[in-house]
Order: structure tokens, then sequence, then C-alpha cells
């Protein structure tokens, strides 16, 4: 939910600290600024990501051991409303659309295409060692 925080980088720090050896941190965010619409601001959003955006949020002190994309169908689906529907905000029948075809079959696309785009960026980091 870092994209909900203004100061994103100084909250990554602060989370590794509450972290003991080893542990991880996860942080799934919304893909893509060009994507960034007035649904992202009235939700909050004060950004959207890309692996290289999130990876270099990285402190001392913790490894980035996975970042990808996933929702590729879902960012064929934004990009889609951006250029031809242009809503503003998702109706009810969107979201149910999304969640229940597109969601899944994004899980079946998403790993035969290498996690190399998506709707949203998964970061993993651990706490090193010593």
């Amino acid at each position: 939910m870092l994209e909900h925080i203004k100061a994103d980088r100084d909250e990554l720090k602060l989370a590794m600290t509450r972290l003991q050896q080893g542990g991880r941190i996860i942080v799934l965010s919304p893909a893509y600024q060009w994507l960034f619409t007035p649904f992202d601001e009235a939700i909050g959003h004060y950004r959207r990501y890309t692996k290289r955006t999130l990876s270099a949020l990285t402190p001392s002190g913790l490894t980035l051991q996975r970042i990808i994309y996933i929702d590729c169908v879902g960012l064929l689906a934004s990009l889609a409303n951006q250029l031809f529907l242009k809503s503003k905000m998702p109706t009810v029948s969107q979201i149910k659309l999304w969640d229940r075809i597109m969601v899944p079959f994004s899980k079946q696309v998403d790993p035969f295409i290498g996690y190399s785009l998506g709707k949203s960026v998964l970061g993993v980091w651990q706490k090193k060692e010593g």
C-alpha cells in the first residue's frame, strides 16, 4: 500500500526496522504511472510504480528478492478503459468482470509471459542477516 503513503521511501525504511533478520516485506501496488486515473486519486493514491521505481526504494539493509508484474489482463482492460471508455470510476459490473473473469485468466497467462507486464507490481524484500 505504498501508493497511499507520500513518503514511501521512509515508510519502507521504517518497516525494515520492525523486521527480524531474515524477515520479509511484501508490497503489492498499482503499476505504471501512465495508468493513473481520477479513481487512483479518489482512493488516495499518490503514485503508481514500475519495477524500476519500486526497486529504487530499496533501503540498505534489505535485499530485493523478487519483483514482478501481475494481472496482465487487467492491464489491457485498464488501457482499453483509458483509450475508449474513458470511465473515471469503475462500475460494479466492471469490478465483477475483473474479479470473476480477468483475474483468474491473468493467473494463467502471467506465468506464461514471465510476469513481464501487469496492472500491479509485486516486490519482495528480505532483511539482511548480520
